[in-house]
């Protein structure tokens, strides 16, 4: 500081002319008197007591220092500043780092730490550094001094690590799935060992840098290489687009049934034809949809006869497409069998036995038909009819229906035994012609052919006219001939007629011829 020096006052006068010179007048030695004072009592007042300013760690009395400036660092604390002669750099070059007071100054044997290594500066404040991997690395200088606080400092240097570019190659890049793509990793020349992604899955390749991938579904992909950056280097990916089309199989169905039959479940397979495993499959048949099971497997039921069509379909998967398969489903008539029932088996000739015909399969009643003696009776609704018996002895009654669209029916039948006698005419002995008027003879053979004895009466009729009669009892097999005398009437005109005999059970008869009577001729 310039300027007396405080001390006790007094007046200094200076001559020149009539001024004098007065120190207690001058303003600017009254303010350094002022300074010293107030640093004198500010150094009473802090004698003796603890370290309070920053930096005193001694717990010794400390000096109150009067800090009329900016509030900036005390004037023993240096900021160091440290240099890289180039940034960025690459990994492995070297670095030269000067470590300098504000003003430039080298600091020597200041300590540089890198990456938890310290480094000490020479006498020109400098030391080599070497980066070894790529990165942003932050470089802190400290010094120390017995007189002066170093302030601590950074920066950042930059490693850019190297590139390197991939390229990508694939041998197909229009596929069917399933096959498989041989991808080939590349930094231009040599095979680098790399990730190929593809179709959502990752796929390492080897050490020359090859992944052979199946490629199991369908669609437009990207295949990338990628590869993780090393401290050193880092890498730029490369794709190359593949298209995956489905492959094509076809399907099989098979009808594992030797008579398919309409109305009955008829077992169907269906199997791929690629690898011959069930197939998940809709089966088609007579207008009906049915879906396998896990087998491949289905029961189908068809309402119709004949040769129908049977188609298998699939859906797509993401790999396959299936070929729609086709065959002809040969469809019979559904077999079914009648049952035919009689309310008696043993009846008097002249009476009606109750049948009824009905299904085996469900019991109920069949609109069908009844064969007695060969004379058909059709069923009611209920599958009855009730026909009158008049034949004796054992009688075959037969139970039958049309086949249906669907269905093919085997007859029923049932015996049934007529009691009774059966009355028949043989033998028939009678003349040609006669006159009209004239009385004749004719005979005839009567036979009980029936289970019953017999007494039943036979009749000789002219142009059916009954012109006599003659009961005839008969043990069973027992036969007989009944001769018959009759005038041909006297009115019947001349010409031809049939004369018969007539029992209950039978009728024979022959021709007549009638001529004038010779009386009325004369």
């Amino acid at each position: 500081m310039n300027g007396p020096s405080p001390g006790d006052p007094e007046e200094d006068v200076l001559t020149d002319g009539d001024s004098s010179y007065s120190a207690l007048r001058d303003p600017t030695v009254l303010v350094l008197l002022a300074i010293v004072f107030a640093a004198l009592v500010a150094m009473v007042a802090g004698f003796g007591g603890t370290g309070v300013l920053a930096g005193n760690e001694s717990n010794q009395p400390a000096f109150p220092v009067l800090d009329l400036g900016d509030g900036g660092p005390s004037p023993n604390a240096v900021e160091l500043r440290v240099a890289a002669n180039r940034s960025p750099v690459r990994p492995g070059d070297a670095v030269a780092m000067t470590v300098t007071r504000v003003n430039g100054t080298p600091v020597p044997d200041a300590s540089v730490r890198v990456d938890g290594r310290t480094y000490a500066t020479d006498d020109n404040g400098s030391v080599v550094v070497r980066f070894d991997g790529g990165g942003e690395h932050v470089v802190t200088a400290t010094a120390s001094g017995e007189d002066t606080q170093f302030v601590e400092t950074r920066r950042t240097v930059v490693v850019e690590r190297y590139v390197t570019d991939l390229t990508l190659r694939a041998n197909a890049t229009n596929v069917t799935a399933g096959d498989a793509v041989r991808f080939s990793v590349t930094d231009g020349e040599d095979g680098v060992s790399a990730t190929v992604s593809v179709a959502g899955s990752r796929y390492a390749t080897d050490e020359s840098g090859v992944a052979v991938v199946a490629l199991d579904r369908a669609g437009d992909f990207a295949a990338v290489a990628h590869k993780a950056e090393t401290p050193t280097r880092r890498f730029n990916g490369s794709s190359v687009p593949v298209s995956v089309t489905r492959r094509t199989a076809s399907l099989s169905v098979a009808v594992e049934s030797d008579d398919p039959v309409a109305h009955e479940p008829i077992p169907v397979r269906v199997t791929r034809g690629d690898t011959g495993g069930p197939a998940d499959a809709t089966v088609t048949a007579d207008g009906e949809t049915y879906s396998t099971d896990g087998d491949g497997r289905v029961n189908v039921t068809v309402e119709a006869v004949g040769d129908l069509p049977l188609t298998a379909t699939a859906a797509d998967t993401p790999a396959v497409t299936f070929r729609t398969a086709e065959r002809t489903l040969s469809v019979s008539r559904r077999p079914v069998s009648l049952s035919l029932a009689a309310n008696r088996s043993s009846v008097p000739k002249g009476e009606t036995v109750r049948f009824t015909l009905t299904r085996t399969d469900t019991g109920a009643g069949v609109d069908g038909t009844v064969t007695v003696n060969g004379t058909d009776y059709r069923t009611d609704a209920n599958g009855t009819v009730a026909p009158t018996v008049s034949d004796p002895g054992r009688v075959i009654v037969r139970g039958d229906r049309r086949d249906s669209a669907t269905e093919t029916f085997d007859a029923a039948s049932e015996i049934v035994t007529v009691r009774g006698p059966a009355y028949s005419l043989s033998s028939f002995e009678a003349p040609p012609e006669a006159e009209a008027g004239e009385n004749v003879t004719a005979a005839v053979t009567v036979a009980n052919d029936g289970n019953d004895p017999g007494d039943e009466v036979v009749e000789y009729r002219f142009d059916g006219r009954t012109l006599a009669e003659e009961r005839v009892a008969l043990d069973p097999g027992e036969s007989a001939t009944v001769t018959f005398d009759v005038a041909i009437p006297a009115d019947a005109k001349p010409g031809d007629y049939r004369q018969s005999t007539v029992s209950p059970d039978d009728t024979l008869g022959e021709p007549i011829t009638v001529t004038a009577s010779n009386e009325t001729s004369e």
